[in-house]
């Protein structure tokens, strides 16, 4: 045998050892393709199938969650990783997910409309509901896409996503964009509306975007060990980068679909979260839109308590005419 086909034949198994260990991208990633394999239409699972991923995402081996059981500065480390496996995609009376387009608008070409994702997890599946209610009370001119249980983007398998934490947030701008919106904003359930939020959506068509800042950069959480290592290197940047990134905040935010480098956003974001690792981290849909938004240089509007206050400082809402929220994380279902 020639020296070359030697060396050939040498590269040739070094290159199948390499696709033999990388067919899959995370620890893991070969049990969760395993159980969705299992599910017939990925479109549409019938409720025993909902069922048997509800209980991988439980009980099941997710290998590429142990970065959340490592000690973290000032957290219950078992809390954090139990909080990775409670999401619940049917109610416990066997319920399948819901899916409604709530129109409080008449006319038809509205492109305005609020996103709103809960577990099944009646805290949760109760306080949209209430949150619905504020928002039409309050005069809210668009429609409101509600989502209980289940996964967003079903059309496009979303479900696969779901064992990724907080993926469901880029999943329903996906969604959202794919029937036909313009200004869309997702809000968290623990949000309640102050006003009729035309604020918030002239904003949003005027700038392209509704991304506030947490009022630091990356830098300052990852000294407290909320940004991990793992995760920010997988999204390709160093630990130096951190002091130049903001920090975007995702209780409350924003895209407009006709904007170029909102959707560039989106897309990117989409696809790393698609790949896992850099969602293993304390803020998982936060960290990889902050830095898809720094590399596309999109920068926040402003910082987040500019728009939402707390209890606290209600009090003082005059000074701050762009208050359209009150965010209360102990949820009262008592109005």
């Amino acid at each position: 045998m020639t020296t070359a086909r030697k060396a050939f034949k040498c590269l040739i198994l070094f290159l199948t050892f390499c696709i033999s260990f990388s067919v899959f991208s995370y620890e893991g990633e070969e049990e969760v393709e395993r159980v969705f394999s299992k599910i017939k239409d990925l479109r549409s699972p019938t409720l025993e199938e909902y069922k048997q991923i509800q209980e991988f995402l439980r009980y099941g081996k997710r290998e590429y969650l142990a970065p959340f059981y490592l000690p973290i500065k000032g957290e219950n480390k078992t809390g954090i990783g139990r909080a990775r496996r409670v999401i619940q995609l049917v109610s416990d009376q066997d319920e399948m997910p819901v899916f409604e387009i709530n129109r409080l608008v008449a006319n038809k070409q509205n492109k305005n409309c609020i996103l709103l994702y809960s577990s099944y997890d009646p805290m949760y599946a109760k306080r949209i509901d209430v949150l619905r209610t504020e928002l039409r009370q309050k005069g809210f001119q668009g429609d409101i896409l509600i989502r209980k249980g289940g996964y967003p983007y079903m059309n496009k398998e979303g479900i696969k996503l779901c064992h990724i934490p907080y993926s469901w947030k880029v999943a329903f701008f996906k969604e959202a964009i794919e029937l036909g919106y313009k200004n869309i904003l997702w809000i968290d359930l623990s949000l309640y509306p102050l006003k009729n939020l035309q604020e918030i959506f002239t904003l949003l068509e005027q700038k392209g975007h509704l991304c506030l800042s947490g009022g630091v950069n990356l830098d300052f959480g990852y000294k407290y060990g909320h940004h991990l290592d793992g995760a920010i290197h997988s999204l390709k940047i160093s630990n130096a980068h951190l002091a130049q990134i903001p920090h975007i905040t995702t209780t409350i935010v924003g895209f407009n679909a006709d904007n170029p480098k909102s959707m560039k956003v989106i897309s990117e974001w989409f696809e790393e979260t698609k790949r896992v690792e850099p969602c293993m981290t304390l803020y998982p849909e936060e960290l990889a839109l902050s830095v898809v938004a720094w590399r596309n240089g999109l920068t926040p509007l402003m910082k987040h308590g500019l728009i939402v206050c707390v209890k606290e400082n209600y009090h003082q809402r005059r000074h701050y005419p762009l208050w359209n929220f009150l965010q209360d994380l102990q949820f009262k279902f008592n109005q």
